[in-house]
């Protein structure tokens, strides 16, 4: 009976720290996406200050959660998302209002395919 009960807490515990993975990388790629889409608007604008401190703000909150994504998402999911982070930030330093829009719009895809990803479905359980 002891062992029964132990695997079924074993279990449950799998469960809550899936659930809190499938949570925190939903939070984490929103919040960088939404600096992303912000820094891309700035741009927009010409608010080339504005846009560089949002696209340094998503790049800081994305390494600086590295050792959690190592852990739980593919180094290739990661690699990806941070180069398209740089490539944003790279067109807004050049102040190139379309290709700011182009990396903005290619990192935030990537970050929304990673949260996608992560998301539970019967296709991913069975």
């Amino acid at each position: 009976m002891k062992k029964e009960l132990f695997v079924g807490v074993f279990l449950a515990l799998l469960l809550t720290a899936s659930f809190f993975n499938i949570h925190y990388i939903g939070k984490l790629t929103d919040d960088v996406r939404q600096r992303v889409d912000h820094a891309v608007s700035c741009a927009e604008a010409e608010n080339w200050g504005e846009a560089e401190k949002k696209a340094e703000e998503a790049i800081a909150i994305w390494t600086g959660r590295d050792t959690f994504t190592h852990l739980v998402l593919r180094h290739s999911e990661i690699e990806a998302a941070t180069e398209s982070l740089y490539a944003l930030a790279q067109q807004i330093y050049s102040r190139d209002k379309g290709a700011a829009k182009g990396a903005g719009q290619a990192a935030s895809a990537r970050l929304a395919s990673i949260a996608d990803i992560e998301r539970v479905r019967l296709g991913s359980i069975f």
